[in-house]
């Protein structure tokens, strides 16, 4: 014989249904992407919808004349990008040559090159704008600091 359920009991389960629904909040927060990577024991960061390509370095070709920023140029599937030397704008010791050593492509103003960083330290979704991104140094070209 299988006795039901009291009615009581069903009420009180519904009611611990609903409290379990409701403890949980759906917050609409905005979000950032970020590159963040690591140059001269530092770390800076790009706006992710900056970068278009994260680029294990190859032949960089020098260009006679360039200025002391300018490493040279790479051929990007047909596509010849120039590659700077962020350390050197930014006046920092130069960037120490290792496997870990990537070029990220980025493009801002229509203005698009390869930017020698040592390593990726991060990448994706951020939170906290305002607390966090904002305690860096804000450059132009969204390269933060």
């Amino acid at each position: 014989m299988m006795t039901e359920e009291p009615k009581s009991e069903r009420i009180l389960r519904e009611i611990k249904r609903i409290r379990q629904e409701e403890s949980f909040v759906d917050v609409d927060v905005e979000t950032t992407k970020l590159v963040i990577y690591s140059l001269a024991g530092g770390f800076f960061a790009f706006h992710g919808h900056h970068v278009k390509e994260i680029i294990v370095p190859g032949e960089i070709s020098y260009v006679p004349g360039s200025p002391d920023f300018l490493l040279g140029a790479i051929n990007i599937r047909g596509d010849i990008e120039s590659v700077i030397a962020l350390d050197r704008i930014l006046t920092l010791p130069p960037a120490k040559p290792s496997p870990f050593n990537r070029i990220l492509l980025a493009e801002y103003r229509d203005v698009r090159s390869g930017v020698l960083i040592e390593k990726i330290a991060s990448y994706g979704d951020t939170t906290g704008y305002g607390d966090t991104i904002f305690n860096f140094c804000f450059f132009g070209s969204g390269i933060c600091h």
